[in-house]
């Protein structure tokens, strides 16, 4: 019963500092497009070459409404969240595979490999 009180605990910890992660994240992409937005500003006010690219870009930036720049945050969100759920996936199917290819084996002397990688991909030439 105490396994269990402990395991609930990890859990609680682990996902802590997940969304404490994520929060961090959130917050440094907010400050670099803050101090990417000055710097446009401060670049569209001068006679560049780049004066007419930055312009366009600051252009751009402020006609987009704000449920324009909701709509790409979400996006870009949930696209980060695919491609980690992606690699986590990738992660676990690399740990659990010596341990799936033991009881395989140990149920069957004569199983043959699937010919996957290590990380549950098929084979290159097998494409």
């Amino acid at each position: 019963m105490a396994e269990r009180n402990n395991e609930g605990t990890v859990l609680i910890i682990d996902r802590s500092f997940g969304l404490a992660r994520w929060i961090v994240g959130a917050v440094v992409i907010i400050l670099l497009g803050g101090y990417a937005r000055d710097i446009l500003v401060a670049f569209a006010g001068k006679d560049t070459n780049a004066h007419v690219a930055m312009s366009f870009a600051v252009n751009i930036i402020t006609k987009l409404s704000a449920s324009q720049w909701f709509a790409y945050m979400v996006g870009a969100i949930g696209g980060g969240y695919g491609y980690r759920a992606h690699r986590l996936k990738e992660r676990n199917i690399e740990r659990m595979r010596g341990q799936t290819s033991e009881l395989e084996q140990l149920v069957d002397q004569k199983r043959t490999s699937s010919g996957l990688t290590p990380k549950g991909k098929t084979r290159k030439g097998d494409k």
